[in-house]
């Protein structure tokens, strides 16, 4: 089996370059401390989930609360996939990877 060939196009280079400049540029300003920010929300949202969780058990005999309680998990469980789990499989939480795939790990449990 022969390997493709793409013709290249002057112009795919230009658009390909500008691109790279632009994303490049974006790279540069992200700020030092958003590690940090991460880091903090690898922390606060599952204690929000599991809080929320521990909310709803001791208010089982209210209804509207403990239902309140869930719809509430349900998005924190959300915002755990799309933020957490995210950030995790690409190695953006810690420095280390095996406590990213710690994370993931744990994550999708």
């Amino acid at each position: 089996m022969e390997k493709p060939i793409y013709l290249k196009d002057s112009e795919d280079a230009k658009l390909f370059n500008e691109l790279r400049k632009r994303v490049n540029q974006r790279v540069e300003t992200i700020p030092e401390n958003r590690d940090l920010y991460i880091q903090i929300k690898a922390i606060i949202l599952p204690l929000v989930y599991f809080g929320l969780y521990v909310f709803a058990l001791f208010n089982v005999d209210k209804p509207w609360i403990y239902i309140s309680s869930f719809v509430l998990m349900g998005i924190s469980l959300v915002l755990i996939y799309l933020n957490l789990i995210h950030e995790a499989a690409h190695n953006n939480i810690y420095k280390s990877k095996r406590l990213n795939s710690l994370v993931y790990r744990f994550s999708i449990l």
